[in-house]
């Protein structure tokens, strides 16, 4: 809706709009408002999507022809999600210090289901992991959330911590194996660009919003788990997950986990994310 105000009052200056999830969400609630956006939106110069997909729908809802479409994601700060500098597990153990944390120090299969705010995890894959993290068992369970966790603070080995914050994100992230985000799309893919970074695998739903994401050739990793439905789906897939807990997880050692985070920073750094806005904006004005 701004990118259609700006271009209808602003014909002839260069524009360059950004198209987010949400915009599809009410574009198709609103299909009024929309036969209005879309005769404007069709004229801004440069559109930018998060991903592929992303880019198809905006081309087929808004009518944008393709070479004003441009994929940018989002970034992450490429100095504080990394991967871990020695062992995962010496990670795990410098986050747990730092950050004081009760939460154990022993080799395990390090999970970490991670909430929005205050948004309750279903209890579907809550249960399929604290079943699996049995006192002294090879998994470990932590779920970052401020909401109410089933079962209390501790149930056998899964481990709530209320607190939040990128930095202890970053470091938990660095010293484990699985990431499991919940919450909205943005949130998903923010938390999933940053676990990746970080070399963890993770978790994201069979959906259209991550069918190319974050772009075709890392969508394609072994680092994306994808599972169907909602908590029923995510329990099932997590369960088959952690049953490979007693080899490396989906066969995957540290060369893997750091060439896919190489990857994540090259392209998805703030830097990178700044150098090609750059570019779009450059090749808009034409200089």
């Amino acid at each position: 809706l701004g990118a259609a105000m700006a271009r209808s009052i602003c014909p002839t200056i260069p524009i360059v709009a950004s198209c987010h999830p949400s915009d599809f969400v009410v574009a198709e609630r609103c299909p009024r408002l929309l036969r209005r956006v879309v005769p404007p939106v069709r004229e801004v110069d440069h559109v930018l999507t998060a991903c592929g997909a992303d880019a198809r729908r905006a081309g087929a809802l808004y009518g944008i022809r393709s070479d004003r479409l441009g994929i940018i994601g989002a970034g992450v700060d490429a100095l504080a999600f990394r991967p871990p500098e020695a062992a995962a597990s010496v990670a795990f153990a410098a986050a747990v210090e730092a950050h004081a944390l009760a939460l154990p120090v022993r080799p395990a299969l390090r999970v970490v289901l991670v909430a929005r705010g205050d948004e309750e995890l279903p209890p579907e894959p809550l249960s399929c992991l604290a079943a699996h993290c049995a006192p002294g068992g090879g998994v470990l369970g932590v779920v970052l959330s401020g909401a109410a966790v089933p079962g209390g603070d501790e149930d056998g080995e899964l481990y709530r911590v209320r607190a939040s914050g990128a930095t202890l994100r970053a470091d938990l992230f660095r010293g484990s194996h699985l990431v499991v985000p919940w919450g909205d799309v943005t949130f998903l893919r923010q938390t999933a660009l940053e676990a990746l970074a970080c070399g963890c695998r993770v978790m994201l739903p069979e959906a259209p919003e991550f069918a190319a994401w974050p772009d075709e050739e890392l969508a394609a990793e072994e680092g994306i788990r994808r599972y169907p439905g909602e908590g029923d789906g995510l329990a099932r897939a997590l369960a088959e997950e952690l049953g490979k807990a007693r080899r490396p997880l989906s066969g995957r050692d540290d060369g893997q986990r750091d060439a896919i985070a190489l990857r994540v920073a090259s392209r998805a750094s703030w830097e990178a994310v700044f150098r090609a806005h750059g570019e779009v904006y450059r090749d808009v004005l034409g200089v």
